[in-house]
């Protein structure tokens, strides 16, 4: 997840799953001539240019990708630029204020696997919230339960890899434990200022052709890989590969599969 190269080689979980669920979903967004949509946690800006854009329907309406990582959004402004297209640093958990006056109120919001990486959930639907016009309205997707983040846990008590995955908690998704994630995040968008909400769970499965394929994505998505030293990033990524497969084995049947469970919520204000 700090490497946009390799993130855009191995995204096509995220791509092929942000299409499917925009194509069941994208209705529900009334758009005006002179609306305006953020996607929020656009990595690469891949989805952005190629699944939310075409969504637009006049070239007057404006569009801003944003993502926490700075490699994320200069990789964006340089593979994916789009004359209608912008794309700015923001941190979704933390401060808003400057980006809500720069750039904001938008008609609109979306945020495909990114909000999960978000510890304060609260902090984070305000946000989205704030971020929104008086009647705005969100599409939000993103992981609540999946074998990777067992995965990140099990090597961080490793001696070999401990020593790098100290905070490992900050990058498990908030809802791994939630016995009802849907009714978690009901309760927290009622409270910032939703009042119509559509919630769905669903698990969200894709395969990989081989072992490569496999394991540039589960590296793509792990953030600890470049802290480790640069000799030991190899063994690291295979153990890492090893484990998520012994557990898609056992679960799925198959090893080359990621297969996380997902909220997909609608909410308006």
């Amino acid at each position: 997840m700090n490497d946009p190269v390799l993130y855009a080689k191995s995204n096509s979980f995220q791509k092929v799953t942000t299409q499917k669920i925009l194509s069941e979903y994208s209705h529900l967004f009334q758009w005006r001539e002179d609306g305006s949509m953020l996607d929020i946690g656009c990595g690469t800006g891949d989805a952005t240019i190629e699944s939310i854009l075409p969504l637009l329907p006049t070239k007057s309406n404006r569009l801003i990708g944003c993502d926490i990582s700075n490699e994320m959004i200069d990789y964006a402004r340089k593979h994916n630029s789009h004359p209608n297209v912008a794309f700015q640093q923001l941190d979704i958990g933390g401060n808003i204020d400057d980006f809500l006056t720069k750039f904001g109120p938008f008609d609109h919001a979306a945020s495909f696997f990114c909000l999960h990486w978000v510890q304060n959930q609260n902090a984070a639907m305000e946000n989205i919230s704030k971020l929104l016009t008086a009647d705005g309205d969100c599409l939000l997707v993103f992981i609540t339960w999946s074998h990777n983040f067992h995965v990140f846990l099990e090597m961080s008590k490793s001696p070999k890899w401990s020593q790098y995955m100290k905070d490992v908690s900050q990058f498990i998704s908030p809802y791994q434990e939630s016995i009802s994630p849907a009714d978690d995040l009901r309760v927290m968008l009622q409270t910032v200022g939703f009042t119509d909400c559509v919630i769905q769970a669903r698990e969200s499965r894709h395969l990989y052709d081989n072992y490569d394929e496999f394991a540039n994505f589960v590296s793509s998505i792990n953030p600890f890989v470049n802290r480790i030293p640069a000799s030991e990033q190899q063994y690291f990524v295979a153990d890492l590969a090893r484990r998520t497969m012994i557990k898609n084995k056992a679960t799925y049947g198959i090893e080359y599969v990621d297969a996380p469970k997902i909220l997909v919520a609608y909410a308006k204000k």
